[in-house]
């Protein structure tokens, strides 16, 4: 967990979001140089293999730093503070295993319906049918594994129970992650150090200085 919590925010943002992009700026330029040199741009979809591959370093990496801040930070929080973390840890692990599984299963029902579109079951449909409840519940997995983050981060921070109002806008960086990272991590950074302070704010401070 430690690792999730002392990495820098550029860390993260590399794995989670420029690594990504670039395999996309990849396949993108390869199907257009083999457009432009009048090859078959269908050849693209060889590339589909890769995909879940890119899909678990994302997972891995968000659901890992999701497990730090949420357990890790716990020794940080006073005893009458203190997050029950029941529902977390259910829908956390309903994550890691539902995830990997659906990503897996699309990517073979792309790369079989690009290789033998004919042999492709009619009934397809109906399983997607099927799997839509679990995919959202495991939607408000997610949503309740930021939530509680976004919630933990705050409550280390005001050694204190507070309300959504409160830490809305960690809520909204957790989940625009890309842009959040930049802002929270150095945050969590400073968390784990010895003799970490909360910071004190403005107005606190402004009535303390009037002392």
């Amino acid at each position: 967990m430690q690792v999730f919590l002392k990495a820098k925010h550029w860390q993260l943002f590399l794995l989670t979001t420029a690594v990504p992009f670039l395999f996309q700026m990849m396949l993108m330029a390869s199907v257009f140089g083999s457009m432009i040199a009048g090859g078959n741009p269908t050849g693209m979809f060889s590339y589909l293999r890769y995909y879940p591959l890119i899909g678990l370093l994302i997972m891995a990496v968000m659901f890992g730093w999701f497990w730090a801040i949420g357990v890790g930070l716990q020794s940080k929080i006073p005893d009458g503070a203190k997050l029950n973390l029941k529902w977390f840890r259910i829908c956390f692990w309903y994550g890691v295993v539902y995830m990997p599984v659906f990503c897996g299963f699309i990517c073979i029902m792309m790369l079989d319906f690009f290789t033998h579109p004919a042999q492709v079951p009619f009934g397809i449909g109906g399983l997607f049918f099927l799997m839509m409840p679990f995919h959202f519940l495991a939607t408000f997995a997610l949503f309740y594994c930021m939530y509680m983050v976004a919630k933990t981060i705050k409550t280390v921070e005001l050694q204190r129970p507070v309300g959504f109002g409160e830490f809305a806008a960690e809520f909204f960086m957790v989940w625009f992650h890309f842009i959040g990272v930049w802002m929270l991590q150095p945050r969590i950074n400073d968390m784990i150090k010895p003799g970490y302070q909360p910071p004190i704010p403005p107005w606190m401070r402004q009535g303390t200085g009037n002392l």
